[in-house]
């Protein structure tokens, strides 16, 4: 027994140390599994109320399909549609106005600049507020959102049609922009050329259509864009927007969950 009692002794001090590392290993598991247990929990309380208003919103507003929140991806494109629409219609409407102004481009680029501010940032921000509300459950909100937009869609059309009326005025009679606006012109070029007040008496050219089209088409873009931002109807994004992020977030500490499992079962394995 002597010649295998060396053998006997290592074996038992390795199989000791083989339940040190399987305790250890046990302890590893359950520690992970408390403190993930303990982040969901509260993230599922939170979700289950957050939830909750989701579907209370849902009813109030009568409403069948989920909210779709923004996301980084979805303010960068909506952003981006905006400034996209305003570099072009700043540079196409400078260009067209540049030779009816005393100073040329430097002139017509201000000018353009205001307008397509109007065009742009503001319809998208009467598209943000106002045109979302014609799906509202509320009908005083309703019929005071289509007033509003009617209102600014006379008014927007109206200024680009002025500013496309001029520029053709420009074209008949060779007159400065400035001055047409100012109300400086001979009344024998009013005659002649019609009254930019009243756009409609002008007769367009080609270009001043143009400007009129640019104008108006990239007004109603950027409606367009402020109604899809954010969910179409009003306050649905925002009131879903918790709930999708903690429920994503919840998919990912499972997903982390299950991979630092697998890591620790590999590193006890070598």
């Amino acid at each position: 027994l002597n010649s295998i009692k060396g053998k006997v002794i290592n074996s038992t001090a390795k199989l000791g140390q083989v339940n040190f590392y399987i305790d250890e290993f046990k302890n590893r598991i359950e520690q992970t599994l408390t403190a993930a247990e303990g982040k969901l929990s509260n993230l599922k309380s939170a979700y289950t109320t957050q939830n909750n208003e989701v579907r209370n919103f849902k009813l109030e507003n009568k409403l069948n399909r989920e909210p779709k929140s923004l996301n980084t991806f979805n303010i960068l494109v909506g952003m981006g549609v905006i400034a996209i629409l305003f570099y072009i219609e700043l540079q196409v409407n400078a260009n067209l106005l540049a030779p009816a102004m005393s100073s040329g481009l430097k002139e017509g680029m201000s000018i353009a600049g205001a307008v397509a501010a109007l065009n742009v940032f503001v319809s998208f921000a009467v598209g943000f507020y106002a045109l979302k509300n014609f799906h509202h459950v509320q009908s005083i909100r309703k019929n005071i959102s289509k007033f509003g937009l009617t209102i600014y869609l006379i008014f927007i059309t109206y200024l680009n049609w002025s500013l496309g009326a001029y520029r053709a005025i420009h074209e008949a009679t060779g007159e400065n922009l400035i001055d047409a606006i100012m109300g400086n012109s001979s009344t024998t070029t009013n005659a002649v050329a019609g009254n930019p007040t009243f756009p409609w008496t002008v007769d367009l050219t080609f270009a001043s259509f143009i400007l009129v089209f640019i104008g108006i088409g990239f007004a109603l873009a950027s409606l367009i864009d402020g109604y899809l931002f954010n969910a179409p109807y009003p306050g649905y994004g925002s009131v879903g927007k918790d709930r999708n992020e903690n429920h994503k977030e919840i998919n990912r500490m499972r997903e982390h969950l299950s991979s630092e499992i697998t890591g620790l079962v590999l590193d006890f394995e070598k």
